[in-house]
């Protein structure tokens, strides 16, 4: 297997060294970024330490209120910044998100947004919290698409929750042990494994909310983890080189993506 440099050099893959390579470049403070953080067509950001450890706290710990689904939704889609977030050393939300007194959650990040009703939007942070809830470890096949159905019923009932952010619920509450799910890493490791960069995956974003299909997109995604890292439920070192890789190679190429 081989992945490519910034420049384009091919590199025989070590697992190793390409995690010790890419997982820095997430941060703000690496001083060396490899991603395309601003262009006219989208944004990148770059994250906060302090963001990312109570992110990994929650993820230790599984979801014990609604605020912790709320940050785990937050940092999935956008709503916190990661800027003021360091400043404070703390979680800071940007002001679409944050603002209680607003009617919506909303998050516009170039030509990709996401807008859900506050009241709904909060009511259903309290109901994936009552199934966190209901769960214990250890989380076998069977039982995390229990979980799964559990999610996907409380989704249908509010907008733009989607199959993405379905899976990244489930990873919390499995904590870890299904993988989230990220355009970018799932594109960077189907590159590894095919021997192509990132730009050259074919990628369609999956759309259908049903327990079947999106056990299909995981699935799959979990294939191509285990044939490259030799494990399906990667850590965060892990997922990180893999979303930073799935970007990096934009600003080489000129491509327009998310």
């Amino acid at each position: 297997m081989k992945y490519f440099s910034y420049e384009g050099e091919a590199h025989e893959f070590d697992k190793f060294r390409f995690i010790s390579e890419y997982q820095y470049s997430y941060f703000l403070d690496n001083g060396e970024n490899c991603i395309p953080r601003h262009n006219s067509y989208y944004r990148v950001s770059v994250n906060s330490k302090d963001a990312e450890d109570k992110i990994e706290q929650i993820l230790r710990n599984g979801i014990t209120c609604p605020d912790d689904v709320n940050r785990i939704l937050a940092w999935k889609i956008g709503g916190i910044d990661h800027e003021e977030s360091k400043r404070n050393g703390r979680i800071k939300f940007i002001s679409s998100w944050g603002d209680e007194n607003s009617a919506s959650v909303l998050v516009k990040n170039g030509p990709f947004s996401f807008e859900c009703n506050r009241e709904e939007y909060n009511d259903f942070c309290k109901r994936i919290t009552e199934i966190a809830q209901k769960y214990e470890k250890p989380f076998s096949d069977e039982k995390i698409e229990s979980v799964l159905k559990d999610i996907v019923k409380e989704a249908e009932k509010v907008k733009g929750v989607g199959p993405v952010y379905i899976l990244t619920i489930l990873y919390f509450i499995t904590r870890g042990q299904s993988p989230i799910f990220d355009r970018c890493a799932y594109k960077a490791v189907k590159a590894i494994y095919h021997e192509k960069m990132p730009k050259e995956i074919w990628y369609e974003n999956p759309s259908s909310k049903s327990v079947g299909d999106i056990l299909k997109v995981i699935r799959d995604y979990e294939w191509y983890l285990e044939m490259v890292f030799g494990k399906r439920n990667i850590d965060r070192d892990t997922d990180r080189a893999l979303w930073v890789y799935g970007h990096s190679n934009l600003k080489l190429m000129g491509m327009k993506d998310a």
